[in-house]
């Protein structure tokens, strides 16, 4: 059974009776998926279906990032997935928690969003894979991620910060924009 957007309970068509249906079917509500989603769903005569095997995104502590330990433990909203055991752990497995809500990971990891350096775009371009240059993807992020503190070269425009969002300055010292000149890692 499947619930709807007013939470009610509906049967489960075919698969084959979606296929007909829907133009598109896209699976998992996470960040990728919603995106997808809401770029195809822009164009006027496309249908697309977005399915999310979890429940809605209505725990009270989600909109709160500093609560986020309270969701990401609630068996209701993740899939409690684990590693292998690691030798490098001695023998150890680690949890690796997975959203199963609206919003996928997203929802329940404090609403942190890292983007990646800009050198590692500019290295993969250089590498030969183009169109993912920084200047490439900028766009992208520009439209995905918005500041309060408005439009800038990095960020899109958003919306008016409340008046429970920090009146600090969140630059960086060695750009002053709010990143760093580069990024440290626990790759090679």
């Amino acid at each position: 059974m499947l619930h709807d957007s007013a939470d009610r309970t509906v049967a489960v068509p075919s698969f084959g009776t979606l296929m007909k249906a829907y133009d598109y079917i896209v699976v998992g509500s996470g960040s990728a998926g919603s995106i997808v989603a809401a770029r195809l769903s822009e164009e006027r005569d496309v249908s697309v279906l977005l399915l999310e095997a979890g429940r809605r995104d209505d725990h009270p502590f989600m909109p709160m990032p500093i609560a986020f330990p309270k969701v990401a433990t609630t068996k209701a909203y993740i899939w409690p997935y684990a590693t292998e055991a690691e030798p490098g752990l001695n023998g150890r497995s680690l949890p690796i928690w997975r959203g199963k809500t609206l919003g996928g990971c997203s929802s329940i990891n404090a609403m942190i969003n890292v983007r990646g350096s800009r050198y590692d775009y500019e290295l993969w371009r250089q590498q030969g894979l183009e169109g993912w240059g920084y200047a490439d993807v900028l766009p992208y992020f520009r439209k995905l991620e918005t500041s309060w503190r408005a439009l800038s070269r990095d960020r899109g425009a958003g919306r008016q910060r409340s008046r429970g969002q920090a009146r600090g300055s969140l630059s960086s010292p060695a750009t002053g924009r709010g990143e760093p000149r580069a990024q440290g890692g626990a790759g090679p």
